[in-house]
């Protein structure tokens, strides 16, 4: 799956973060899986931020969309964070994985 993921590295770098490395879990039957990813800054974040996915299918359509919070007081630099896609048959229905940040 690691193929089809596109990471939007502008969101990030605006944030002053950096997504080192990104795989995922094992897939279950009913298609449910996690992202997991290293997320890492050389400065202190300021505020807190949104790690989001959205998850596109054949048609190019937003099939699901999943969020994760990365937390300015209890963020050392480096982190690994994990993410639980819980839909029902998303693993065998994604063609393209969209990986971005917001503030929160």
């Amino acid at each position: 799956m690691k193929g089809i993921v596109e990471i939007k590295e502008s969101t990030f770098s605006r944030l002053g973060l950096k997504i080192s490395n990104i795989g995922f879990s094992d897939f279950n039957d009913d298609g449910w899986f996690s992202v997991i990813f290293e997320i890492e800054s050389e400065n202190q974040l300021l505020k807190n931020v949104v790690i989001k996915a959205n998850f596109y299918d054949v048609g190019n359509n937003i099939i699901a969309n999943v969020e994760d919070y990365v937390f300015a007081d209890s963020f050392s630099g480096y982190d690994t964070k994990s993410i639980f896609v819980a839909k029902y048959g998303l693993s065998f229905d994604t063609e393209r994985i969209m990986i971005f940040a917001t503030l929160a």
